[in-house]
């Protein structure tokens, strides 16, 4: 689950493309298979279609389209890029380290050059593999259309039954997601207000307050 810092947009994580994990169940479904086969052609009574393991070939790994390489070059603090189709949002996501402050790319382009428009980022209380059970992400809502801006769109009933996913690209993988609801929302600070939801009963209870309408 994810959510945007100007207007709350959630998402339930669905499965990424994983290449490694992707190889490994490849490499077990034929290890399984060339033991079946081998027992068969020891006992020939056993040799049957119906006790034959098939081998699920693996799905190639998700395109990525981001050269991460390319990007660290100047945006070192880079670690993800989030596309919304049908909206102007196609950025990269940064966080800033130790040597700077929590809310830089507040205030900073991806290249660490000051810019009132800043970056898409989130804080160094979310990992960056998004496996948090709440990963926020901050942008400016800029007058011109660009950042956050067009997280508005989704004001439009129709716009937002039309356009539900999300793509996260990491340097591995590609992740999906889909909006399950956008609403706006006070300036609190989600993980502070929840206690970084240490507690799994305290996220569930937050998601009850999302779709009963009481975070709203």
């Amino acid at each position: 689950l994810f959510v945007f810092g100007i207007k709350s947009i959630l998402f339930p994580q669905k499965k990424g493309t994983d290449s490694a994990a992707s190889a490994s169940a490849a490499g077990t479904a034929s290890t399984t298979a060339k033991e079946a086969s081998t027992d068969a052609a020891s006992t020939a009574e056993a040799a049957t279609a119906e006790t034959a393991i098939p081998v699920v070939p693996a799905e190639p790994p998700e395109r990525i389209p981001v050269d991460f390489e390319e990007l660290w070059k100047t945006a070192p603090d880079a670690y993800a890029w989030i596309l919304i189709p049908e909206t102007n949002i196609n950025y990269p996501v940064c966080q800033s380290g130790p040597d700077r402050e929590l809310d830089f790319y507040l205030s900073h382009r991806p290249d660490g050059t000051a810019e009132f428009a800043g970056s898409i980022y989130s804080q160094y209380y979310n990992k960056k593999d998004f496996s948090d059970p709440d990963t926020i992400l901050y942008g400016h809502d800029m007058s011109d259309g660009s950042m956050f801006r067009t997280l508005h769109l989704f004001d439009d009933q129709d716009f937002f039954d039309r356009n539900r996913e999300v793509l996260v690209y990491l340097p591995d993988k590609v992740l999906h997601y889909r909006i399950f609801a956008a609403y706006n929302t006070n300036d609190d600070h989600i993980l502070d207000a929840h206690d970084h939801f240490r507690d799994p009963a305290v996220f569930i209870e937050y998601l009850r307050d999302i779709f009963t309408g009481e975070s709203v």
